[in-house]
């Protein structure tokens, strides 16, 4: 178990300068001049928004990103010299009818979980009185308790407009359960786990770039799903994740992997270097 005192010595150190790629893949007149730039700014802050799918197949897969989630967060800091400070936060497929009062949206934040294989606890709000977690919080507990969201999910999965919900609510209670969460002048870090397609929603890396001021090369992506290179079975409702994988590719930081592994160590350490990569270290 690791405590709150050396998750934030671990993550506080020394700023440096971060790189970025060469290929620009967004138009450049969408670019805003106060766009943040990995080469310019650094990676001094990061944003980690995990998306979990909770139907009813997931139960097996939310204990394996639980059990390696917090590794990966603290393996970037370690290879990230100038991470300062981070964000945490965890989305559902759906409109998630157990989250606290106010915050059962599409898009919104997880802090309460409830229904079967779920933690069924409250979770926050956290240290900074926020619904997400930061270097100060536990993130090994706090990420244990909203990652497990249950499987009483809907099947018809939206990942793609979940995110794209937190990021142009229509609803004000979404803005106000994410309040502080995505910064211009943090690398996002996307994590997608489900094991259906889901439905495709083609304005979503539109949204991602513009909240980025146009600036692509601040977002990586993961998405953990079923793809052409499954050594397992897919059972259910489970499909391979064509539109998933397409959305994930039009990222130059952009990672997709099988959800056929047998623990989720090895993804993120591949996705820990595509975040080094990104940030020219």
């Amino acid at each position: 178990m690791r405590h709150k005192a050396g998750a934030a010595l671990l993550f506080c150190s020394l700023a440096v300068g971060c790189g970025r790629t060469p290929i620009d893949v967004f138009s450049a007149d969408m670019r805003s001049e106060d766009a943040f730039d990995p080469w310019v700014d650094g990676c001094s802050k990061v944003d980690y928004l995990f998306i979990v799918d909770n139907s009813s197949s997931m139960g097996n897969n939310q204990h394996k990103l639980a059990l390696s989630v917090t590794d990966f967060i603290h393996g970037v800091a370690g290879v990230l010299e100038s991470v300062e400070s981070v964000h945490v936060g965890v989305m559902t497929t759906d409109a998630y009818e157990h989250n606290a009062p106010g915050c059962e949206h599409l898009g919104a934040l997880v802090t309460q979980t409830g229904g079967h294989n779920s933690s069924e606890q409250t979770c926050g709000p956290f240290t900074q009185g926020r619904r997400f977690m930061t270097e100060q919080d536990d993130l090994e507990s706090g990420l244990e308790c909203a990652i497990r969201v249950g499987t009483t999910g809907s099947t018809s999965e939206r990942p793609l407009g979940a995110i794209r919900g937190a990021l142009e609510p229509r609803i004000d209670d979404v803005a106000v359960c994410n309040e502080g969460f995505f910064r211009s002048d943090a690398m996002l870090v996307v994590v997608i786990l489900t094991d259906e397609d889901g439905v495709s929603d083609t304005l979503t890396y539109d949204t991602i770039v513009r909240a980025k001021g146009g600036n692509p090369e601040s977002v990586v992506v993961l998405s953990i799903a079923h793809t052409e290179d499954d050594t397992c079975s897919r059972t259910g409702h489970a499909t391979q994740a064509d539109t998933l994988i397409r959305f994930t590719r039009q990222f130059e930081h952009g990672l997709t992997e099988s959800i056929c592994a047998t623990s989720f160590e090895g993804p993120f350490e591949r996705a820990t270097e595509v975040i080094q990569a990104a940030c020219g270290e």
